[in-house]
């Protein structure tokens, strides 16, 4: 038997209306942006100089944009700077401005894509500095954050405040010392001198919940627990960015611990002082180390690997921190047990031999104050070629092995092989054309030499024929009659020079002449 739940048209209808309603009306339920102030309540002494941070909850949205204005009491603070320094703004649409008359901060600034998602992203820091006692309340009359959803989405569920007591200096008489005059009294200003305090009794003891070995811590809220002697009966507190500040607020009876919430990031200070019936005692400056953030960045390279079948993956981590600094890296290689190492400018993370196939390597980046930042990823490792023994095998197995040493060595012959060939073809082509050139070049050298040799032939028997028709005139002139001494001179000289003419023409025709 099943049960079947009526419901009329007319209750269908109202649901409906309501879920519309519903839908419109809480549109940003999800994504519930806030603008806050850190810190949100402190004493402070009259002259005193505090910094309050302006930051944005995105509320697990991505914010594109922020604006608003912060109202002061004029009459109680007034402005020293206004600072971005640290904003997660990227571009400011008005550069923030303030106003000491009318006691208004404003500012208006845009974050570039993929924009902003975080609990606690700076907007801008404001110094004051107190004028005079009384309560100042700080406010946001107006502001917006808008979505970097690609329309602007109103996304500021709510606007928060702060409150800071403002105290006059007070005055602590110091004890007579025996024998003499009258101290001067101790004043706390809550500056960074004491002039004319004495300590008679020694500092308190001041210890802090949730504090790590380096100092440091994530935790934004804080118990604080003070040790010091029976016989103190009042003490006084101090939280401010100062070293050496005097604590001005004062507790009676005296605070056996505090809790101190919305602690700034950063580096502050707590300043505790106690008090007997002889006076005030020294005061303890205890550090205050906060950083809420994850490390900024995690980088995880894979260096290439010479031999990608060795099975070995070698990885370079490297990260940072601003605040607090880089502590230790962990390693999960596969989902195994982490391996720890300390940070340092890089480290470098070799995998032991590991199967083919897909693997998964988690890195952490912790910072000093446990933060953590993560990074995952997925590398290959190729497979490998299998290395056989030759022990038992026999003589005709073919592996892969011998398979990829053959080629191997088939390419090893063949690179030395190919180009010593190409080589030697071009050096028999070059002197096979060198050949067939030079005996054409002979050849034209003989018809040449052929040639001089008719030309000067013929030149030198026409010399020599008017020659000898000179000397046969002679010899008939010496038949005739003696022949004078010029006469006898002339015909040996032309004589001579017709032999020797004829024997170096000869000579050198011999010489041009290829052999």
């Amino acid at each position: 038997m099943s049960l079947v739940l009526f419901v009329p048209p007319t209750a269908w209808k109202k649901i409906g209306i309501l879920a519309i309603l519903i839908s419109v009306l809480i549109p940003s339920a999800a994504f519930a942006a806030t603008l806050s102030f850190s810190p949100k309540e402190r004493s402070y002494d009259v002259g005193a100089t505090f910094t309050v941070v302006v930051s944005a909850n995105s509320g697990g949205a991505a914010l594109n944009a922020v604006s608003g204005v912060v109202s002061f009491p004029a009459e109680l603070l007034e402005v020293v700077s206004v600072s971005k320094a640290a904003s997660v703004m990227s571009l400011w649409v008005q550069e923030p401005t303030f106003s000491n008359a009318q006691g208004t901060i404003q500012f208006e600034g845009i974050v570039l894509n993929p924009g902003y998602t975080g609990t606690s992203g700076t907007i801008v820091s404001i110094t004051f500095k107190t004028k005079k006692s009384g309560v100042a309340k700080l406010s946001f009359p107006s502001g917006s954050i808008l979505a970097n959803d690609g329309t602007g989405t109103e996304i500021l569920a709510s606007r928060g405040s702060a409150v800071f007591t403002i105290a006059s200096a007070s005055v602590v008489e110091a004890p007579t010392p025996t024998g003499g005059e009258a101290t001067s009294p101790s004043v706390g200003t809550g500056s960074d001198t004491n002039e004319g305090a004495v300590a008679v009794t020694s500092a308190p003891v001041v210890e802090q919940s949730d504090v790590r070995a380096q100092g440091w811590s994530k935790e934004i809220s804080g118990t604080f627990t003070f040790s010091y002697g029976p016989d103190v009966t009042s003490l006084r507190l101090l939280l401010d960015s100062s070293p050496n500040s005097i604590p001005v607020v004062e507790y009676a009876p005296p605070l056996v611990s505090k809790v101190i919430d919305d602690l700034p990031s950063g580096v502050s200070y707590l300043h505790v002082q106690t008090k007997t019936a002889e006076g005030w005692s020294e005061v303890t400056h205890h550090k205050i180390a906060i950083d809420t953030s994850e490390p900024e960045a995690l980088t995880v390279l894979e260096q290439k690997s010479r031999d990608e079948s060795s099975g070995v993956k070698v990885f370079t981590l490297q990260s940072s921190d601003s605040l607090s600094g880089v502590e230790r890296f962990e390693v999960v290689l596969d989902g195994a047990t982490a391996e720890v190492f300390t940070a340092g400018e890089y480290v470098t993370y070799v995998t032991p031999t590991l199967p083919s196939g897909t693997h998964t390597l988690l890195v952490r980046s912790f910072d000093m104050a446990g933060n953590v930042t993560e990074k995952t990823i997925e590398f290959i490792v190729a497979e490998t070629v299998p290395v056989l023994s030759e022990v038992g095998q026999k003589a005709n197995d073919f592996s892969v092995v011998q398979l990829v040493s053959a080629g191997t060595a088939l390419i090893t012959i063949l690179s030395v092989v190919v180009p010593t060939l190409a080589l030697i073809l071009v050096l028999c082509t070059l002197l096979l054309f060198g050949l067939r050139h030079y005996r054409r070049y002979r050849k034209l050298v003989h018809k040449e030499v052929a040639e001089a040799q008719e030309v000067t032939r013929r030149v030198f028997t026409l010399i020599k024929s008017d020659l000898e028709t000179d000397i046969l005139m002679l010899e008939k002139a010496r038949k005739k009659r003696k022949l004078s001494t010029e006469e006898t001179k002339l015909l040996k000289h032309i004589k001579e020079n017709i032999a020797g003419a004829e024997k170096m023409i000869s000579d050198e025709i011999q010489d041009i002449a290829p052999q």
